[in-house]
């Protein structure tokens, strides 16, 4: 459910993982979307034509603002540029409410192990995104059983090694740092 906070615009309550203020419609800086290639929260959502429709301050594009937007574009795609590094970009308005566009390849985080399954282990993030650990992404040496290597409930550090358009984590089991 997240933590209450208060709206630094009208004073009234919201939850941690609420998109926007109910009371005043004020984004939720909480949720953001950061640039998967810099890591950046200067983010613009482009348009249709490519045209800039909302700007990101340093506290970000939320997840529910968004996922309203999403709508209007012909492939249920939300579009973004950085405009630190240029890098432009698609997310389904489900990646976004996940939490996964709060994420940057590369990062590394700890998360915890919510599932086994025979190709690999599905990790819950702080951020609240739950990300797949493939079978050969679990160590070095080779892995012929993930219950060998892993088990639920345990704490493990993972990197970030790519954030799909539709919201898929693909991570790599690594050594805390």
């Amino acid at each position: 459910m997240g933590e209450i906070r208060t709206c630094k615009t009208c004073g009234g309550e919201v939850s941690s993982t609420a998109p926007v203020c109910p009371h005043c419609g004020e984004i939720n800086p909480a949720n953001q979307i950061l640039c998967p290639a810099c890591g950046s929260a200067n983010i613009i959502q482009l348009g249709k034509q490519g045209f800039s429709v909302k700007k990101a301050a340093v506290g970000g594009l939320i997840a529910g603002v968004l996922g309203m937007l999403g709508g209007g574009l012909g492939s249920n795609q939300l579009q973004f540029h950085c405009q630190d590094c240029g890098h432009k970009w698609q997310l389904a308005p489900e990646a976004v409410a996940s939490g996964a566009a709060e994420l940057v390849v590369g990062q590394i985080l700890t998360g915890k192990v919510i599932e086994t399954t025979s190709y690999g282990a599905f990790v819950e993030l702080p951020s609240g995104a739950k990300g797949l650990i493939h079978i050969s992404n679990l160590s070095d040496d080779y892995v012929r059983k993930v219950d060998a290597v892993v088990s639920v409930g345990e704490q493990i550090a993972v990197k970030v090694l790519d954030v799909s358009s539709t919201g898929k984590i693909g991570l790599q089991r690594v050594q805390s740092p």
